[in-house]
Formats: C-alpha cells, sequence, structure tokens
C-alpha cells in the first residue's frame, strides 16, 4: 500500500533498533545492543531489507543515532552492509556533535577495548571520516545556546502522500563533560596519563592536535592504563552525553487512523516477515499516532527540562507510544513523568528496552515499574533480547 506508515520496534534487549517507512522513506533510529546473539541480528536485518524491499522504493535510508553510546550503535557498520544487499547504498547518518573530551570518556566507559571492536573506536574518533570511502554521509548535529536543534535536513515535512504530510522532528540535548575529565585528570597518578588529559582538555578546539593525542590511544598498553585508572575512580555510565531525541507522526490526527497494532512477534520460521500476531490491535489508541524516541535523556522532573519545552506542542496528546529513557533507569526519571499525560496516559503506550537478566539485578538501578505505572502497568511494555516482543504499528493515511 502506498499509503501505509509501518513503525517497527525491535526486541534486541538493552540497546535500539526501530525502523519505520513512510511511502518510499526510510528512518531508523538507533543500531545497537549489549550480548545479542549475531543470528537473531541476521533475522533483524533481514526483516528490515524485506520490508524495504517489499512494497516501497527506498533508494537512501536516515539514520538516527540517540548518542555514541557501545550498545545503540556498534551493529551500525553491518546494518549498512545489509541495505547494499537491496541496492539503498546512501543515506544520511545524524549523531549529536561531541566534543574531544565526550569521546574519550566514550571509549574509556565503554568497557570495549580498541581490539576488540576497531570499528567502534574510529566512529567515535571520527564519525565523518568513518564513512568518508562511501555514499553515507555523517550530519553532526549541534544544539544551539538555548539547546534546541532542528536540523534543516528534517525541519520541513518529509513526504506528503495523498496529500497527507508526515514530520520527524529531532530535539538535540546539550551536555559539557569538560569538568569531569578535569576532575579526572587531577585523581590519576601516572604522569603520562595525566599529561595526555591535560593536553586534550586545552587542545580540544584545535581538531589536528587532538587527532595526534587520540593516535596515543591505538597503543594497547596506554589505553589499558588509562581505562584502569578511569575504573578505579568513575563508576560506569555516570555522564551525560549529548543525546539525539526524535518525534516521528502525522501532521493532522484526522488524515490517518490504525491499520494493525501488535506486541509481539512470532519468529516461526526464519526470515519470514509476515509472521505477525495482531491480538492487541487498536487497545490503547485515540486521535493522534506519533512516536517519540527518548535514547537515555534525562527527564527527571521532567517539565523543567528543554526537552520538555521542546516538544511540549506533542506532549501529551500527539504522541501516543513513547520510550521510557535509559532502559528504564531510575538515575534518568521519576514518578513526575507520567503527571504530563493526565487522563490521556490511559490512551498510551510506554516502552523500555532491558536485556530480561539485568531486569532485577541487585544494584542496577532500574525503575520499579509497579511504583511508577501504578495502575497503568499494562500500559508499559518491556522488551528484551527474546525475539517474540516487539512493537509492530501500522497506520493508514486516508485518501482525500
Amino acid at each position: 500500500m502506498k499509503n501505509l506508515v509501518e513503525e517497527i520496534q525491535f526486541p534486541v534487549g538493552q540497546g535500539g533498533l526501530h525502523l519505520g517507512v513512510i511511502n518510499d522513506f526510510a528512518y531508523i533510529y538507533d543500531c545497537g545492543a549489549l550480548d545479542k546473539d549475531n543470528e537473531e541480528w541476521n533475522n533483524h536485518f533481514y526483516e528490515i531489507c524485506a520490508i524495504l524491499s517489499r512494497a516501497y522504493d527506498v533508494k537512501e535510508i536516515h539514520i538516527y543515532i540517540s548518542h555514541m553510546h557501545y550498545d545503540h550503535c556498534n551493529k551500525l557498520f553491518s546494518l549498512i552492509k545489509e541495505l547494499r544487499k537491496i541496492d539503498i547504498r546512501s543515506g544520511k547518518i545524524y549523531i549529536p556533535k561531541i566534543t574531544s573530551p565526550e569521546k574519550l570518556l566514550l571509549l574509556l566507559d565503554s568497557n570495549i577495548s580498541i581490539k576488540q571492536d576497531y570499528g567502534f573506536y574510529q566512529f567515535i574518533r571520527d564519525p565523518i571520516g568513518s564513512f568518508r570511502n562511501s555514499e553515507f554521509q555523517v550530519i553532526e548535529l549541534n544544539p544551539s545556546e538555548n539547546n534546541e536543534y532542528k536540523p534543516q535536513e528534517t525541519k520541513s515535512h518529509l513526504g506528503i502522500f495523498y496529500e497527507h504530510q508526515w514530520i520527524l522532528d529531532p530535539f538535540i540535548s546539550k551536555a559539557n563533560n569538560d569538568k569531569k575529565l578535569l576532575n579526572f585528570s587531577s585523581k590519576v597518578s601516572d604522569p603520562k596519563i595525566k599529561e595526555f588529559l591535560d593536553k586534550l582538555l586545552s587542545n580540544q578546539q584545535d581538531r589536528d592536535i587532538a587527532e595526534k593525542l587520540f593516535d596515543c590511544l591505538e597503543n594497547e598498553e596506554f589505553f589499558d592504563k588509562l581505562q584502569t585508572e578511569y575504573r578505579n575512580h568513575f563508576e560506569s555510565n555516570k555522564f551525560h552525553e549529548s543525546m539525539l531525541c526524535l518525534y516521528s507522526g502525522p501532521q493532522n490526527y484526522h488524515d490517518c487512523y490504525i491499520y494493525n497494532f501488535c506486541i509481539d512477534y512470532n519468529f516461526c520460521q526464519p526470515h519470514c516477515h509476515k509472521l505477525y500476531r495482531f491480538h492487541k490491535q487498536k487497545r490503547y489508541f485515540n486521535h493522534f499516532l506519533g512516536w517519540l524516541h527518548t535514547g537515555d535523556i534525562n527527564l527527571k522532573k521532567i517539565e523543567d527540562t528543554p526537552f520538555y519545552k521542546y516538544y511540549k506542542e506533542y506532549l501529551p496528546d500527539k504522541v501516543s507510544i513513547m520510550q521510557i529513557p535509559h532502559h528504564g533507569s531510575k538515575n534518568n526519571h521519576d514518578a513526575n513523568f507520567l503527571n504530563i499525560f493526565g487522563n490521556n496516559i490511559k490512551e498510551k503506550l510506554f516502552y523500555l528496552t532491558i536485556n530480561n537478566q539485568k531486569r532485577n539485578k541487585p544494584g542496577e538501578a532500574k525503575m520499579d515499574v509497579s511504583d511508577i505505572f501504578g495502575l497503568y502497568l499494562d500500559h508499559l511494555q518491556i522488551l528484551t533480547e527474546y525475539p517474540n516482543k516487539g512493537i509492530y504499528f501500522q497506520i493508514l493515511l486516508r485518501e482525500k
């Protein structure tokens, strides 16, 4: 169907993989996970390729990476390799612009050595250069001083289908990690590491010097010492990053309606993309059918956040499905999170992505869903790495 919109959140566990297709326009939000079996990833990639080649004339794809954590982007190169098999050889990759100190903190915080995944290291070190020899263009999005940014490529409505318009609206949060690196530098005992950190901080605006400093990280012994020092002084995932969030939805609610909706996959046979079970279709939604991707953004005291001020026109009415940020971490939201929806919460679906074995792991600051959602617990879906759990959302645009 030429007027069919498909939005799919794949079950990858802790990470993210979302496909949205609107006529001949396709976008992906995040592409990575922790501890995910390669065979299951191949199934997801096959599913994406099958959908894109089944009924659409997609020639390029827009990929949005919420942030540069390993579990949100480590499958990006594999995805692009698979897309080439169906003749999608070009596209744009949108990422939040990150500073040299932030790049270093990402590499140290990832618990992944350069030897383990050199491609990830290169992507963090030089995102644009990583795709210099391909037809994919990396666009670094930098928030303005008031913490808002609409890139020109996505600010306008992306397509008109039967005289209807669909909106993709990105928001970039701003982070500053210089203080954390200064704190790190003040605590290290190794003089070579301290010299490296001080030079990086003082020369971060000079790209050539920063590049030469990052060459030091390819010395495995030096990088291991640096990572050991970092782990001795900081807990993992304790620094904030610039974050790319994304709203996807129709311009006018009366121009579309739900065609199909389900929260279960059924991979009964390998590489079979038609085996969905629509047993809970049309359960939650009314009016607008927008989807809000939040990555790992911090939404504590949400009404005071730039995120809320930016998306206020969409919240609470226009968003039907919303991601709970940072895999349900208590560090990223609180009970006030649901108050912004008021009575509209009965028409919403929320989800979080997390590995099944981490859901009740001692010491993990994960969300207590019963405390937060209370009577609305059935409006929350916890998507793990199990292949039979995902969200599939079909919207039909009305013909005029």
